[in-house]
């Protein structure tokens, strides 16, 4: 469970962030993903931080351009329709904790590294970009990933990663589904909750 997580995120969390004319959009996006890549690699790289007040950092950066509900929503897929308000309102709480302690634990101790933006371009969807970007780990192969973009009046914010073709939420939305289908809802909330704990840098 949660493979996929565990082996795309490196440094994800260093790069996060139409109109009727849909190309209007793209240099703002490519501008706007430059300057949060930047602010986290700012945060990642502060010697006067410590580890956890640098993830509590990254924590509110990543949480300000994810659309962390909407992706939580997507990834139960037909279960968020038959669980329980009370169900509903634990999964949500626990998703969130989950994705924001996994991604932002990654790159505490991030002390190099680069990222280049490849491409940006207007999606098939009005108000969607998909935005490439190489990144650069010190010490490790660079990683290409497709950042889908989602704007709604002057709000930014990403819906989807995409690691080599990949997506994480259509992979999240099988491995969820298969855990509660094998073990049920109340088993991955729990299972969320273990993940977020473990994950909390000290």
């Amino acid at each position: 469970m949660f493979r996929y997580i565990k082996s795309v995120i490196v440094m994800a969390a260093l790069i996060v962030a139409s109109s009727s004319v849909a190309m209007a959009g793209v240099p703002e996006v490519k501008s706007f993903v430059t300057m949060l890549a930047d602010d986290a690699l700012v945060i990642a790289k502060d010697v006067n931080q410590t580890k956890p007040e640098k993830q509590k950092a990254l924590e509110t950066l990543f949480q300000s351009r994810v659309d962390i509900p909407w992706i939580a929503r997507f990834v139960l897929g037909k279960y968020w329709r038959t669980a329980t308000p009370q169900q509903q309102q634990a999964y949500l709480k626990n998703y969130e904790a989950f994705i924001l302690k996994t991604y932002t634990s990654k790159i505490t101790d991030a002390k190099g590294g680069d990222y280049v933006i490849k491409q940006a371009r207007a999606d098939q969807i009005a108000g969607e970009y998909v935005l490439t970007i190489e990144l650069k780990p010190e010490d490790q192969p660079s990683v290409m990933m497709d950042y889908r973009i989602r704007e709604n009046k002057d709000d930014r914010k990403i819906f989807d990663i995409i690691v080599e073709g990949v997506s994480l939420i259509t992979t999240q939305r099988s491995e969820f589904g298969s855990v509660i289908n094998n073990k049920g809802l109340d088993y991955l909330i729990e299972a969320l909750a273990k993940k977020a704990a473990a994950s909390s840098v000290k």
